[in-house]
């Protein structure tokens, strides 16, 4: 790469400026670029959206040779440089250049004068030819151009794809290098030249995201015999988010700020972000208009976690919405008595609306469609109160077209009372409802304002995957029980799964085979509820999920009443959780926490890594090793692996098996003011320790995941871990430990036992049988993490390299943890 170590060590094993290939480069010109409106074009849009302007630095492109390699497209320029004057900004702008020009020149194997891509244009980057931009949409024109060229047989060939992938592996460290994770970073080419951090994070995005992720999904794409190339799985990687984070991490942050500046919600697209197939489609994304209800800054005020306009923090104050802000029709109410009537009875009541007046009628001697949707977008009612008779002929209407010989609905507005002994029977009779409906019909402001038959499926499902239907607890099981799952779209309801099977099974391919079938597959991973009913369940059919997939479906899912939250999905839970139950715990302000509890103690068994979850704990008796939600909590310490690796939920606390040891918290080292490499996403730890382990010969660094709960706290005495083997681990690999504090008594006098001088835990040289049997009993305090050392990270944050911890082999300990 220009500059950074991999580049010298190329040149100094002899690399030239050609690269060794024998050929003659054709030379792309403006008039082979296909037609904006083109279906070539069209295509490629598809499959790589619309790529991001780059700003242009001014560097001397056109008048050398052909390179194929990065270092000889800079050797040579930089040569021609050092024969004059030139400024910092000069090597800045010859980088950049490189990165763009040299990188595409050498995968596409053409030449690619200025004119083709330079455009007038504004950045933030003053200097030389300043007001010239890098077009994104030429960008896109030139790859779609070079994907159809005629070719002929060989032309992809094995080397020709391994060259490919090595030059993006290349660019994929030169942009890791720039960004780095020291702030200032002395290895970046850009830094050094005076390029300001937040330019050079603009560089990083749009280079990145421009240039390198749609070369690398086209020769993912190419040919079939270069999926056999050793370096094609770590292309695969990058584009999937599993290495060179911080290069993600940039590029997800510059697309953040733009999408924010247009005034979409963190909230709705902070998932998206989080995705590992996110560079897949962040040039379709962060080209969509949010959907804005009344203003564009009305998103200002919402966060990562929560959406201000859709938390109904005074629901006594709630009013439902008219069709048109200037409506001012009566209410409609169902027969209030009849609805109580069948909910007595144990029936569901479904409506039917003949323009005048709402009817009632139970559910089993009709079709009928249940309607789902979100009460903050202004539907929410009850039996009692009714709703605008233009929002019910509007709702009718919808029933009418997906099921014309009834036109009867389900919807919680009308068919929920406020009487609370039947509101509790028609909640618990919501899975039913939904289960045994003809249609589930999804009613959200944003997909049916953006979403169109019209449009590329790639947009529709993204618009669905940031809707706020998607976003809410509630609608979960209303999506995963639905027989038939519709979306009213603006040109009405849609069925969106038999659309995507069908435009799956239309293979869209470019002239001479180059597949662009993954556009549609990818977005379908974003909507999360319509990849699992796509792949795990059979319509009509009782629901068996296990628990750990039921947590990764809630991850981005909240409620305005946290109590709600297992209710809301106790239709998706093993059968031995009981909603009546869960129900039945009394009113008041830890009514959540009860609940959990109650879920917990009716699954009994439950996996042995719960208390490493990183979610806020429970505050109850026994039970602060347990998670207060299962939103936001990660799937992986739900899931059931191996027997050994369950525990044994028990009103005294959780009883399992770990790895104990001893923690003597000497010698503190702050990291106060100091900048240390984290991974992107952690928290930063505000202390830190090193710690030895013997058996491994490895240095990992304990840290405190928040400040909360501090390294030297004395309440903390002992580590809990559920595996021993720290062999396996990655450097940079984030080892999750449960710090607790030992419950135990201390052995008495009489005892023939010891005590390990670094800890206060007792450690016995005999025991009896009894106390063998006898789990050890610890209260949980705070989840802390090890990072395995890296000698780099280690000189910036630690005075002397000594450990101040030592750990020989750890022991399987039967623990009782509260």
């Amino acid at each position: 790469m220009p500059w950074s170590r991999t580049s010298l060590q190329e040149l100094s094993a002899g690399g030239t400026t050609s690269g060794g290939i024998d050929f003659q480069a054709p030379v792309v010109a403006l008039d082979d670029l296909p037609d904006e409106h083109s279906a070539q074009l069209n295509d490629g849009s598809q499959a790589f959206g619309a790529l991001l302007d780059i700003p242009w630095l001014g560097a001397q492109h056109d008048g050398y040779p052909f390179c194929s390699t990065l270092s000889g497209y800079t050797e040579a320029r930089r040569r021609a440089l050092s024969k004059g004057a030139h400024s910092l900004l000069d090597d800045a702008a010859l980088w950049m250049s490189a990165m763009t020009f040299g990188l595409l020149e050498a995968v596409l194997r053409m030449r690619i004068p200025e004119s083709v891509l330079v455009i007038p244009g504004e950045h933030t980057v003053s200097g030389p030819d300043n007001g010239a931009i890098l077009s994104g949409a030429r960008i896109m024109q030139l790859i779609t151009y070079w994907a159809t060229l005629e070719r002929a047989d060989g032309d992809l060939s094995i080397e020709y794809g391994r060259d490919a992938m090595r030059l993006l592996r290349k660019a994929m460290d030169a942009l890791d290098e720039e960004h780095g994770n020291i702030e200032p970073n002395p290895r970046s080419t850009l830094s050094r030249c005076g390029v300001s951090k937040g330019v050079r994070e603009e560089l990083i995005c749009t280079i990145g995201l421009s240039v390198v992720v749609p070369l690398c999904l086209m020769v993912m794409m190419l040919d079939e015999q270069w999926k056999t190339l050793p370096d094609f799985q770590y292309v695969a990687m990058f584009v999937n988010g599993q290495t060179h984070f911080w290069v993600k991490h940039a590029i997800v942050q510059g697309c953040e700020r733009r999408m924010q500046a247009l005034g979409w919600c963190p909230y709705a697209t902070a998932p998206l972000y989080r995705s590992r197939w996110v560079l897949m489609m962040l040039s379709i994304l962060v080209h969509l208009q949010p959907h804005i209800k009344s203003s564009p800054e009305e998103h200002a005020h919402c966060t990562i976690d929560q959406c201000v306009l859709y938390s109904l923090t005074e629901t006594d104050t709630y009013v439902p919405r008219h069709v048109l802000a200037s409506c001012t029709c009566e209410y409609v109410k169902p027969p209030l008595d009849e609805v109580l009537r069948l909910l007595s009875e144990g029936h569901i009541p479904v409506i039917t609306f003949d323009g005048r007046a709402l009817r009632a009628l139970p559910a089993n001697e009709t079709t009928y469609v249940a309607i789902s949707h979100v009460w903050a977008e202004g539907m929410g009612s009850t039996t009692e109160d009714g709703l605008p008779s233009c929002v019910v002929e509007r709702i009718a209407g919808l029933a009418r077209r997906l099921l014309p010989e009834t036109g009867a609905f389900w919807m919680d507005s009308l068919c929920v009372p406020n009487v609370p002994s039947l509101r509790k029977r028609a909640i618990k009779l919501m899975a039913e409802t939904y289960r045994c409906a003809a249609k589930v019909l999804v009613i959200d402001d944003h997909i049916r304002t953006h979403c169109s038959l019209r449009k590329p499926w790639t947009e529709n499902l993204l618009r669905i995957a940031t809707s706020a239907w998607l976003r809410r607890v509630w609608t979960l099981q209303e999506g995963i029980l639905a027989r038939s799952l519709y979306f009213e779209f603006s040109d009405g309801p849609v069925d969106v799964e038999s659309k995507i099977v069908e435009t799956q099974s239309a293979v869209l391919e470019m002239r001479n085979g180059v597949s662009l079938s993954g556009p549609i597959l990818r977005p379908i991973h974003f909507v999360h509820i319509l990849a699992f009913r796509g792949g795990r369940r059979l319509p009509g059919a009782a629901p068996d999920i296990p628990i750990a997939e039921v947590v990764g479906l809630l991850s981005a899912r909240t409620t305005t009443k946290a109590e709600d939250e297992l209710v809301a999905i106790a239709s998706l839970l093993p059968p031995r959780v009981r909603l009546d139950a869960l129900i039945a715990e009394p009113d008041g302000p830890d009514l959540a926490d009860r609940r959990m509890r109650a879920f917990l103690l009716q699954m009994r068994t439950v996996p042995a890594l719960l208390p490493f979850g990183n979610t806020p704990r429970l505050a109850l008796p026994g039970f602060a090793w347990a998670p207060r939600r299962l939103m936001r909590e990660h799937d992986a310490v739900w899931r059931l692996r191996t027997e050994n690796a369950v525990g044994t939920c028990t009103e005294d606390g959780l009883v399992a098996e770990y790895f104990v040891a001893p923690f003597s918290r000497l010698s503190m080292q702050s990291r106060a003011a100091r900048t240390v490499a984290v991974p992107p996403g952690s928290d930063m730890c505000p202390q830190v320790l090193m710690v030895q382990h013997t058996p491994s010969r490895t240095a990992y660094l304990l840290c405190s995941r928040t400040a909360d709960v501090p390294l030297d706290t004395p309440a903390v005495d002992a580590l809990l871990f559920a595996s021993a083997d720290f062999s396996q681990n990655e450097p940079g690999t984030d080892i999750p430990c449960v710090a607790v504090s030992s419950l135990d008594s201390p052995p008495n006098s009489d005892c023939d036992g010891v005590s390990d001088a670094s800890s206060s835990i007792p450690v016995r040289t005999a025991l009896t049988s009894k106390e063998k049997d006898r789990p050890r009993a610890f209260k949980y305090v705070a989840r802390w993490l090890l990072l395995r050392h890296i000698p780099q990270v280690e000189r910036t944050i630690v005075d002397n390299g000594e450990p101040t911890e030592n750990w020989g082999e750890l022991q399987k300990t039967r623990v009782r943890l509260t």
